[in-house]
C-alpha cells in the first residue's frame, strides 16, 4: 500500500520520481522501487515522506484514509 500512496502523492504534486528522489536525497531508482513495492523506505524515510507530503504516517502506510495528521485540529487551538 505504501508504494501506491507514494505514487499517488507524488503524481498529485506533478512531480517526477527523480524530483521526489532529489527532495528526499535518494535516487530515482529508489523511488521507483518503493512505488513498485520491490523495496520499502526505511522508518526514517517514511517519516520524511509523510512530512514532505504533509500526511500522517497512518495514511502513508495505508492504515487510515484520512490524510491529515491525527492532531492537526488541536494545533489550531494553541
Amino acid at each position: 500500500m505504501i508504494g501506491i500512496r507514494i505514487a499517488e502523492l507524488r503524481k498529485s504534486r506533478g512531480m517526477s520520481q527523480k524530483a521526489l528522489g532529489d527532495k528526499l536525497h535518494v535516487t530515482q531508482g529508489a523511488v521507483s522501487q518503493w512505488e513498485n513495492e520491490r523495496t520499502l523506505p526505511d522508518t526514517q524515510q517514511q517519516r520524511a515522506i509523510a512530512s514532505f507530503f504533509d500526511v500522517s504516517l497512518d495514511y502513508l502506510l495505508g492504515l487510515s484514509e484520512t490524510k491529515n495528521h491525527p492532531n492537526a485540529d488541536l494545533a489550531d487551538l494553541r
